[in-house]
């Protein structure tokens, strides 16, 4: 994986069209899809740099990027999901509290609380997602918790997977879930 601007070469259309897809008014959900070792990873990471920020958002106000890779956690479920996430969100912007105390549902919907009411956006970049819809640990609760956020508040969700999501889930009913209705 490319971690410096200076050795990443191309993808401008698809950098451009993730984006603006996340630089709307109300963001937008994107799954990158496409074999492994074809730049994924990479692509994630491009959307992490304030120089890609800076070029493809102009004057809008930057949102809060943050990058999750499950690889790392390769049998968590959603307690650790939420976790990191919620460790990697206040490392990243420190002006929120930390609500680590609650249920970890509720945890996670006061940060997004929180990021509302600063007008921030949060854009979660979900690298090798296809490991969270294959884990039976992730159930139906879940996916509906994660489209009700992006639903309720200005969240957006890029994942990376080597092929559509729906055709990686555990099971009939997670594939069935509408919460892959939300990405382009």
């Amino acid at each position: 994986m490319l971690e410096e601007p200076s050795q990443f070469f191309g993808r401008r259309r698809e950098l451009r069209r993730i984006m603006s897809r996340l630089g709307a008014s109300r963001p937008q959900c994107v799954s990158v899809v496409g074999e492994r070792r074809i730049g994924k990873s990479s692509l994630l990471n491009a959307l992490n740099w304030k120089e890609t920020q800076s070029e493809y958002l102009g004057d809008l106000p930057a949102p809060l990027f943050v990058s999750f890779d499950a690889q790392r956690y390769p049998q968590g479920g959603p307690e650790e999901f939420f976790r990191v996430l919620l460790e990697q969100i206040h490392a990243a912007y420190p002006e929120i509290d930390e609500p680590w105390s609650m249920r970890i549902y509720e945890s996670f919907s006061r940060v997004m609380e929180q990021l509302r009411s600063q007008e921030k956006t949060l854009v979660l970049l979900l690298d090798e997602f296809d490991l969270i819809t294959a884990n039976p640990a992730f159930e139906t609760d879940f996916y509906s918790f994660m489209r009700s956020m992006a639903n309720n508040y200005p969240v957006a969700y890029v994942t990376a997977s080597r092929a559509e999501l729906q055709k990686l889930c555990h099971s009939s009913l997670i594939a069935d879930s509408p919460f892959f209705n939300i990405f382009s």
